[in-house]
């Protein structure tokens, strides 16, 4: 399987993404007015999100394995939800041992995990294989976890480039979400980049890269070295995310301005008792 071809069939199965509504809370918004650059968290801030069921996760690997091995007989149905309780199971191994030695929120990158499951599970283990391995995990990754961008998010993220705005990221991703990002921003897929256009990879930091997870604070101090050294003022920059732990206390803590975003309110989590955003936003739209 080339690159080319795996872009292709990723593709494909994008183009099956749904439309996802979301409705925001009830607040009063409080839009920013005068900043030097914007950082974004994604998961429920760029992009909203659900979780299908267990059943629909077997079957998808099913599906997925007929486009990506197609040199191996497809696994039984039995064997897909196999496989599924097993990538669950690594996930979880990794993530408590990492997490043990470090004291500290972690992450893995789950092309490793996925790697080992089907290594073991369908003896895929040599190097010819590492590439649909990487597109397994992309395509299993957008079956199980249906995404869809916020509203206005690609009119948004082009207004503040027109405006010259430094645009960042700061999130707890995987390597496949600059890919789902880039699509719905209307920009060419990459496997060989983690990189979004319109966004600054200096101002860019994902959790699977790092190996560390909001909210630790690892993220924030790293992006306040690089806003100064690109002579933007920290005090002078959004932060905007949807969770009060994770987002909300996080730029708090670390000098940036918070902006709460409430347009979805499936996934607005206001988890911590005394973290106050600095503003809100209903609409990413009210960032212009």
């Amino acid at each position: 399987m080339t690159p080319d071809s795996r872009i292709a069939v990723a593709q494909r199965w994008l183009q099956r993404l749904q439309p996802l509504t979301v409705l925001p809370v009830q607040i009063e918004a409080r839009p920013p007015r005068a900043y030097e650059a914007v950082l974004f968290d994604v998961y429920g801030t760029m992009l909203t999100s659900r979780v299908t069921t267990a059943a629909a996760q077997a079957s998808a690997i099913a599906d997925i394995c007929v486009d990506v091995f197609p040199d191996i007989t497809p696994p039984a149905l039995h064997h897909c939800h196999a496989l599924r309780e097993a990538f669950y199971r690594q996930l979880q191994h990794h993530l408590t041992t990492q997490q043990t030695r470090e004291q500290k929120p972690t992450e893995v990158d789950f092309r490793n995990v996925w790697a080992q499951v089907l290594q073991q599970e369908l003896s895929l283990g040599s190097a010819k294989h590492l590439q649909q391995v990487e597109l397994f995990a992309f395509l299993y990754a957008i079956a199980t976890h249906r995404v869809w961008p916020q509203p206005d998010l690609l009119a948004t993220i082009k207004g503040l480039a027109a405006q010259n705005i430094p645009l960042g990221v700061i999130s707890n991703a995987q390597f496949y979400t600059p890919i789902i990002v880039s699509y719905f921003l209307d920009c060419e897929l990459s496997f060989a980049t983690a990189t979004i256009p319109w966004f600054e990879p200096r101002l860019t930091f994902y959790s699977f890269q790092h190996g560390y997870a909001k909210p630790d604070d690892y993220f924030f101090t790293e992006a306040k070295q690089q806003l100064a050294e690109l002579d933007i003022d920290p005090a002078k920059t959004l932060y905007v995310g949807n969770d009060y732990r994770n987002d909300i206390d996080s730029a708090n803590r670390n000098g940036l301005l918070s902006v709460l975003y409430a347009g979805d309110k499936s996934a607005c989590r206001m988890n911590h008792p005394t973290a106050v955003p600095d503003f809100v936003v209903t609409k990413l739209s009210q960032l212009l």
